[in-house]
């Protein structure tokens, strides 16, 4: 007999467990979870804006969105928001046609030109007057503004820390309502739940419709954006 199989029957014999840390079986613990939410004031904002045009003449649906695209860059700068905070790179020409049924062929009947510009927004004291500008001149297609933070290290942190002290805090509950008493912490993971961005004002088009009763730039409200994050605990039962 080999030194190996003596050794695996000497252990079975023994009952003593040969690889591994086997975990006692009278363990006692509290399994609870916690939440926690931040909310803070957006700084930033990104906007999708689009110039569209159709025409016979592909000339000159060309010159109106360009036209219209650098006369918003312009007006951006009087904002004093510089080109690095701006992106042009959408482009699109498409030629259009219909279906003549009695010829059996498709005819041209013009040709669609459109542009976007995506704007980092740094500053939303701007993002009612930026939206109210573009549309005055010519812009006709406008996104919810994405809001967020620059930096959101420190809410994630905040709610972070906040849910591992809803965690404890739910542990001593029950402990107290048992009769027990909460130990050290057993095993803890952490589930980043994300963040819910704010619709300024319930969307672009709803304050477009405010803005005929009151300043439309002032109309504009970024709200709140909430960090959510999710701890669950185990906690041994103290003696």
């Amino acid at each position: 007999m080999t030194a190996l199989r003596t050794y695996l029957l000497l252990g079975l014999i023994l009952g003593t467990p040969i690889m591994g840390h086997a975990e006692p079986d009278n363990l006692r613990l509290i399994t609870v979870s916690g939440k926690g939410e931040v909310n803070v004031n957006p700084d930033r904002a990104s906007l999708t804006l689009g110039v569209e045009s159709r025409s016979p003449v592909l000339d000159k649906a060309r010159d109106e969105v360009n036209t219209i695209t650098n006369q918003f860059l312009e007006f951006a700068k009087g904002l004093d928001i510089t080109d690095k905070y701006i992106s042009t790179t959408g482009a699109n020409i498409r030629p259009e046609y219909n279906w003549d049924n009695k010829s059996g062929e498709r005819n041209l009947i013009g040709y669609f030109v459109s542009r976007s510009l995506v704007v980092d927004l740094r500053d939303l004291d701007k993002l009612g007057r930026l939206v109210e500008g573009a549309v005055d001149l010519g812009v006709n297609q406008v996104s919810d503004p994405a809001l967020g933070l620059a930096d959101q290290s420190g809410a994630e942190k905040e709610a972070l820390k906040l849910a591992a002290e809803d965690a404890r805090r739910n542990a001593r509950v029950l402990a107290k309502t048992l009769g027990i008493k909460v130990g050290r912490v057993r095993s803890i993971t952490a589930t980043d739940m994300g963040y819910s961005p704010p619709t300024p004002a319930g969307g672009v088009r709803m304050m477009r419709a405010e803005a005929a009763q009151a300043d439309g730039a002032a109309s504009y409200s970024a709200g709140q954006v909430k960090f959510s994050t999710r701890v669950n605990a185990q906690f041994d039962i103290a003696e």
